[in-house]
């Protein structure tokens, strides 16, 4: 375990000190608002306040437990790339605790919904929280489409068992009109952003396996796909 967590940990880094400025950059780029940025770090926090950054070590640690969940329980991505683009996108947004920035599946069936949830995005200035049922995600009501199989059948559910990870919406994207070759106008296909608040879960599971490796009795993989085989 020590062997793997400085692997993740140096891999993390490596990718992040890589990559930090190019990225952070493309974020800024993307989501330029300073209300963004602000909002979004109360939306995770479930306030409306302004809040403090976390620190950069505390991030990078909590990128580092969520890879370790991430990779124990099989997560079908390359985990530490993703791990340093959370910890990129959280810093870079002055986010009060890790996100990992995702985008939703199965958008394509709920158009007017995104386009409801863009429009407050606008309106509010740049964040809306989510409700969730299994993979489904919904927001204001709405059903938005679904958390990709690859979070949602992993490290996602086993967090959850620690505590809740909130999930918040940070763009809507496409939605932008065009004219086919036939002249009919269309709009392009709006997508769904999220970020999913996972450093606390992250931290806990990480203590709760270090607590059970103690105990000798850690958890194998096949326990974590037997409790992943209950959730789904």
């Amino acid at each position: 375990m020590t062997t793997t967590r400085a692997t993740l940990a140096n891999s993390v880094r490596a990718l992040t000190m890589h990559e930090a400025h190019a990225s952070a950059r493309a974020l800024r780029q993307r989501y330029p608002s300073e209300s963004y940025r602000v909002c979004l770090s109360a939306a995770l926090r479930g306030v409306h306040a302004r809040v403090r950054r976390c620190p950069l070590p505390a991030l990078r640690e909590q990128a580092v437990a969520w890879a370790e969940c991430a990779r124990a329980t099989g997560a079908r991505l390359d985990v530490a790339r993703k791990a340093a683009d959370a910890l990129v996108f959280s810093a870079s947004h002055d986010l009060a605790s890790l996100a990992v920035p995702s985008k939703l599946t199965g958008t394509s069936s709920y158009q007017d919904a995104a386009a409801a949830v863009g429009a407050r995005l606008d309106a509010r200035g740049g964040w809306v929280l989510t409700e969730h049922d299994g993979p489904t995600v919904y927001a204001l009501g709405l059903r938005l489409g679904d958390v990709q199989p690859k979070h949602a059948q992993t490290w996602l559910p086993v967090l959850r068992q620690s505590r809740p990870v909130r999930l918040a919406v940070i763009a809507v994207t496409g939605g932008d009109p065009y004219v086919t070759p036939g002249g009919d106008v269309k709009r392009k296909t709006r997508g769904v952003n999220v970020a999913f608040e996972v450093g606390a879960a992250a931290l806990d599971w990480r203590a709760a396996r270090a607590e059970a490796e103690q105990q000798g009795r850690p958890e194998t993989a096949a326990e974590l796909q037997a409790l992943l085989a209950d959730l789904f």
